[in-house]
This record gives C-alpha cells, sequence and structure tokens, in this order.
C-alpha cells in the first residue's frame, strides 16, 4: 500500500489544484496544493530532486496562473531549496513546524515572484498571494499530513 498512496495523493492534489484554477475569480483565496508536494520532495528527497521538482511545478504553476514561464518555476527553486536546508534541524513530528515551514517558504516563494511581477509588469503585490494563500496552504498541509493513513504511509519523520 505505500508506493500507491502517493501516486494516488499526487494525482488528487494536482486535480484538485486544476479544480480550483477554474474557480479563482469566484473564490477569494485559493490554496496552492502543488505547493504541498514541493514540500514534501524537499523534505524527503536530495537537493538535485528537489530542485527538478520545484522547476517542474513553478512551470506548472506559471501555465495556470500568470501565463509567463520561469517566474513561479525560479521562486519556488528557491524556497525548495529553503526547505530542503532548513527541514534538517526542525523536529517535523511537530505541526506547528510543519506549518511554519510551510506557510513561510510559500511567503518568500510568492513575494519573489510578486515581486518580480510588480517590476515587470507593474502589477501590484496582492496580500492574498503572500498572507492568506500560505497560511491556508499551510494549513490544508497540517490536515493532511494529520490522517493517519496519510501520516504513515508518507514517513516524513
Amino acid at each position: 500500500m505505500q508506493h500507491r498512496i502517493k501516486p494516488i495523493l499526487v494525482v488528487l492534489l494536482f486535480l484538485a489544484q486544476i479544480t480550483l484554477d477554474r474557480y479563482r475569480h469566484v473564490l477569494l483565496v485559493t490554496p496552492d496544493l502543488l505547493y504541498l508536494i514541493l514540500v514534501y520532495v524537499a523534505v524527503s528527497a536530495g537537493p538535485v530532486r528537489t530542485i527538478v521538482t520545484a522547476t517542474f511545478l513553478g512551470w506548472i504553476a506559471d501555465f495556470f496562473s500568470v501565463g509567463m514561464v520561469g517566474l513561479f518555476g525560479f521562486s519556488r527553486v528557491l524556497s525548495a531549496f529553503l526547505i530542503n536546508r532548513v527541514s534538517r534541524f526542525l523536529d517535523l513530528t511537530r505541526m506547528h513546524f510543519v506549518f511554519f515551514l510551510i506557510s513561510i517558504s510559500l511567503c518568500i516563494s510568492n513575494l519573489v515572484a510578486g515581486l518580480f511581477l510588480h517590476w515587470i509588469y507593474a502589477f501590484p503585490l496582492e496580500p492574498g498571494l503572500i498572507f492568506y494563500q500560505p497560511l491556508l496552504t499551510a494549513l490544508l498541509g497540517v490536515l493532511i499530513l494529520n490522517i493517519p493513513m496519510v501520516k504513515r504511509e508518507l514517513n516524513v519523520h
């Protein structure tokens, strides 16, 4: 069963993200479910696999959000590298560390992407992307990780 839950969870998160992106104009804040996949890879894998996964998931985020290829690809690599290095020093059995790791790193990633959008296209910095989305994504990540079957099978502790 251990080899089945990971692909199923990745596909479910990916499909949920696509569904949420279709209703982005109606919803005030949408979580970044692909970022949860990135956090798992950054915590459980080495730096090369983390950077490759971050680039790929960043390009997917670029496709769904801005349409400018490379913006989230770059910012996700920065935050994934940060997670990969910092997570070694944290006790990830404590959910508040997981919450802060997800929320702060996504905030940094969205801030970098937002600053580039502001400098290139003069888009305003959105507080929803910098504050609310990281908090909502971290909350969902902690809730998903608290499901006993998922916690046992992911084995990130």
